[in-house]
């Protein structure tokens, strides 16, 4: 049986274990990692791939779709604010159809909220955002993908994610309360 979707929610509580605040345990994630070497590729079709990036304000918490075909990692660090780095990759016949592609993805970072909207993909075209998300590591974190991984690491705020067609990875994420929905096809 194939696994089709899974749904967890991680509750992060900060304690003490030992005299040691769990706080001190997390690591401070401020080294941008994704770049457009790291992505997908099309081996037939041109590609266009660039990184944008854009800093928000901190509300406490943020909810991050990727859908349909981006993947997203969450890194808890010590600032005060939400930088969001997207990498948008298109695919189409020739490079400048697929820049123009790409030219017409719009990530929306307002209202707590990280979304991407962009054209129809038509004749094997197609476009996807993957994000690099750093958060104060407070944050309660809502992530939702369809075709792409979720990485989590250093956030003791509330996750919860939902994914179809993608691994989960969970680093320095504390355990209060899980729980787990399977469905299969």
């Amino acid at each position: 049986m194939r696994l089709a979707l899974t749904r967890a929610a991680w509750n992060g509580l900060a304690v003490s274990t030992g005299g040691v605040p769990l706080l001190a345990q997390l690591q401070n994630n401020s080294e941008k990692q994704m770049t457009c070497s790291n992505g997908g590729n099309d081996r037939d079709r041109a590609r266009f791939c660039e990184i944008r990036e854009q800093s928000l304000p901190s509300i406490g918490r943020l909810s991050i779709d990727a859908s349909p075909n981006g993947g997203a990692t969450v890194k808890g660090w010590l600032r005060g604010d939400v930088l969001v780095r997207a990498r948008v990759e298109a695919s189409d016949e020739t490079e400048g159809a697929a820049a123009n592609m790409a030219s017409r993805v719009m990530i929306d970072g307002s209202g707590g909220q990280v979304r991407a909207a962009g054209p129809e993909a038509a004749n094997n075209s197609w476009w996807s955002v993957s994000y690099e998300i750093f958060v104060p590591q407070s944050t309660d974190v809502t992530l939702k993908t369809r075709n792409g991984g979720l990485t989590i690491s250093d956030v003791r705020g509330q996750v919860h994610f939902d994914t179809l067609n993608g691994g989960v990875h969970l680093k320095g994420c504390r355990r209060g309360e899980r729980r787990d929905r399977e469905r299969r096809n």
